[in-house]
């Protein structure tokens, strides 16, 4: 029986169900421990018999200080995990006290959600002590980074020249409920969910929302950041701009629309865009996210360059050929079911942890003492 620790938020909702049912799922036969983020917990929880206990940091806000490194020792050294799982927030902590307590023994695997190039488009160039710091960071504590996608793979390797990057699909939960696609109005109902930050597009978007016919489009926006004010203020009937979502109402909000649009200058996997293929709406994105390299163009989604003018003419497409459009939503539902379905993920991730390469076919071999 192996003892595993996971860091992320213990939740059944977004990309944080991967490691919620991870926990679950490595607890039927091995002892987990589930360091959480969100939500806090007062006391520790133990379940499935006494395999699975969750904690929370010692801190309620990010866990970053000197209290929460010596918290998580107290709980490394009850448990002595063999393996870390780590993604975002206190990942830091996670895997660097870890490797020094362990004597560099313990196995240590942290996503790589959020590409460097993001990071830079919004705040500036990454200061070099920072950088430098990060790929120490990486290349002596991390025994291997996990990119979403083979874009963020490159990312990783081009910001800090290290070769111990393995490429993991995220997986989500599966919510759809053949709430069938309205294709016969005139009016085309487009929607963006998100944060509202350049990188993401919302420039464009507001082009596109100024540029387009109000006969003939309608646009739902919802997600907060520094562009909140600017659609706040939209003085146009066809524009609702929701704010921040609580994750319970996201099915709803894309099953309201026919499609669901990311313009992003560059992004990750973009999860909106796994739940718009899980959920059987149309999907127009841009080449240069993550997620479009798994896609194909007029097949599955509408791929284009994050331009104004291809855009707008992928919208004119789609609303004067609803057949199309309904077309690529059906297929898109048929590629989150063969690539982005949480067994997928988790039986790609039972791999790596095990076995080390999470492309076998075999049923992955339980090798940890």
């Amino acid at each position: 029986m192996a003892r595993i620790l996971i860091a992320h938020n213990f939740k059944d909702e977004s990309f944080s169900a991967m490691s919620h049912r991870l926990a679950h799922l490595l607890s039927e036969r091995h002892e987990v421990v589930f360091m959480s983020y969100r939500p806090y917990f007062a006391e520790r929880l133990s379940l499935n018999q006494g395999r699975l206990t969750v904690y929370s940091w010692h801190s309620k806000a990010r866990p970053t200080g000197f209290r929460d490194v010596f918290h998580f020792a107290r709980i490394f050294l009850r448990h002595r995990p063999q393996v870390v799982v780590a993604h975002f927030v206190g990942a830091n902590i996670s895997i660097l006290v870890s490797k020094i307590l362990s004597g560099f023994g313990v196995r240590t695997y942290e996503w790589y959600h959020t590409q460097s190039y993001m990071i830079e488009y919004d705040h500036g160039r990454i200061h070099w002590l920072r950088r430098w710091r990060r790929r120490f960071y990486y290349g002596r504590f991390v025994d291997r980074v996990v990119a979403v996608s083979e874009l963020s793979a490159r990312d990783y390797k081009a910001f800090y020249g290290l070769d111990n990057c393995q490429v993991l699909l995220n997986g989500i939960r599966d919510r759809y409920r053949a709430v069938a696609m309205d294709t016969e109005p005139q009016v085309l109902t487009v929607g963006f969910l998100g944060r509202l930050e350049g990188v993401k597009g919302i420039e464009m978007l507001l082009e596109m929302i100024d540029r387009l016919s109000a006969d003939d489009y309608r646009f739902k926006v919802a997600g907060e950041g520094p562009y909140s004010d600017r659609l706040a203020g939209l003085q146009r009937g066809n524009v609702e701009y929701l704010g921040l979502l609580h994750y319970g109402s996201v099915v709803d909000f894309i099953e309201s629309c026919q499609v669901i649009v990311i313009p992003s200058v560059e992004d990750n996997l973009v999860t909106v865009g796994i739940e718009a293929l899980m959920l059987e709406r149309c999907l127009l994105i841009s080449d240069r996210t993550g997620l479009s390299a798994y896609l194909k163009d007029g097949v599955d989604a509408s791929i284009r360059p994050p331009e104004i003018s291809a855009f707008i003419d992928a919208l004119e497409d789609m609303r004067a050929d609803r057949v199309a459009m309904q077309r690529m939503a059906v297929e898109g539902r048929a590629t989150f079911l063969r690539m982005f379905s949480m067994e997928s993920h988790l039986q790609n991730v039972e791999r790596l942890i095990f076995d080390g390469d999470p492309q076998r076919d075999s049923k992955p071999r339980m090798t940890l003492t």
